[in-house]
């Protein structure tokens, strides 16, 4: 579901995956997109996430960890946040939750029309 999920915003949106792994990560990383036919237009190995992002000018942030929830919300940057057990706490405007990423794809589509 994710790889199509993926595809189909890769036709529409401009994709940037910006990680926090390790530079010694990054050849493993790309491997393992291309070999699961994941495309994007741009990738990022950096600890400082925010900055990069709004280098990128990135509209929304796909993630699952808290902290960058927060960071990105008070930033009034879009996040939409993954469920996850460790997360479950995060309860702040602009932080959307989803399960999936048919519900990615759909906050992303409810989010379209003020992100332009």
């Amino acid at each position: 579901m994710a790889v199509e999920v993926l595809q189909e915003l890769f036709t529409g949106h401009q994709i940037s995956i910006i990680t926090a792994r390790p530079l010694l990560f990054r050849d493993v990383t790309i491997d393992w997109l291309r070999h699961n036919g994941i495309r994007y237009h741009s990738i990022a190995f950096t600890e400082n996430k925010l900055q990069e992002c709004i280098d990128s000018e990135i509209s929304v942030l796909i993630d699952d960890a808290p902290h960058y929830a927060k960071e990105f919300a008070d930033k009034n940057i879009p996040v939409i946040l993954f469920e996850q057990p460790y997360n479950t706490s995060v309860n702040i405007d602009l932080v959307y939750r989803a399960s999936n990423w048919l519900e990615v794809n759909r906050r992303i589509n409810e989010l379209e029309g003020s992100l332009r």
